[in-house]
């Protein structure tokens, strides 16, 4: 859409208002300039032409915060949406500019909808649970050494061509409270982790499947209370 102003009526409007002359209110009126478009020209943040309303965070400030989110993601301690309203509220705070949302409860709905929209590849989802012991074998370290580790094995045992006798076992726990509530905010793809320490009891079950596609029986393993 056009602008509905001209240049000359942005600077009358900008002088008035850093004379003192007139607030930014009666200057956009007056002029019939944007009041958004003076203000942001006046506090010095305007970024040029953009869709939708302008935005709360500068173009730096808001890189620099998905940037953290995606740290704090691959971290194990992703953020939830009051987490990253708490850090925007400081980040405007620190600026000493004013701001379009209140400043008490932070950025709206709305703003976080057109958040996402402008960076895709942030999403919010219901984060896997990993405890802290998970976390340190799942490393580059760790993997760069595992598959040397196993090629050897089948070397040595004479294995790599007997498929039936190759199994990969993995393990699923169950607790009663799988599903966290709340949603965090990471990367769109591959898995979420939120590192968490658990201390309740677990029932496991360990499944095993042979290189050629055969199943052993599921191996269940729970907390045996015997009483003496």
């Amino acid at each position: 859409m056009p602008k509905q102003y001209t240049e000359d009526q942005l600077k009358l409007a900008l002088s008035a208002v850093r004379q003192k002359k007139m607030k930014i209110k009666t200057a956009a009126r007056l002029y019939k300039v944007p009041k958004s478009t003076l203000f942001d020209k006046v506090k010095g943040t305007y970024i040029g032409k953009q869709r939708g309303p302008a935005r709360q965070l500068l173009p730096d400030e808001e890189e620099s915060l998905v940037q953290y989110l995606l740290y704090m993601a691959n971290q194990g301690f992703p953020m939830t949406r009051a987490m990253m309203r708490c850090y925007i509220q400081e980040i405007v705070l620190h600026s000493g500019r004013e701001t379009l949302f209140n400043i008490q409860k932070g950025p709206s709905d709305d703003w976080f909808v057109k958040f996402f929209s402008r960076h895709p590849n942030l999403a919010q989802r219901k984060p896997e649970n990993m405890d802290k012991s998970r976390v340190s074998m799942s490393s580059k370290k760790m993997l760069d050494e595992f598959f040397p580790f196993l090629e050897g094995v089948l070397d040595k045992y004479g294995i790599r061509d007997k498929p039936h006798r190759i199994f990969n076992c993995d393990e699923t726990g169950f607790t009663g409270k799988e599903a966290p509530r709340a949603k965090v905010i990471g990367p769109r793809g591959g898995h979420l982790f939120r590192r968490k320490t658990v201390s309740a009891d677990h029932v496991t079950a360990h499944l095993c499947v042979s290189a050629d596609g055969h199943f052993l029986p599921p191996a269940i393993i729970y907390k045996v209370l015997i009483m003496l």
